[in-house]
């Protein structure tokens, strides 16, 4: 089941890891990985 509630700031870190996952896969299917820039300053690649 799922449950929708409002954002909690405890939240923010698996938004971030999130986030940078799925904009790696952007970046590879437009204009290169080299424009990554995690949240967290963090090398993903």
């Amino acid at each position: 089941m799922l449950e929708i509630r409002e954002y909690q700031p405890r939240d923010w870190d698996a938004m971030a890891v999130i986030h940078d996952r799925a904009r790696l896969d952007e970046l590879k299917a437009s204009v290169g990985i080299e424009a990554f820039l995690s949240f967290y300053g963090k090398d993903l690649q």
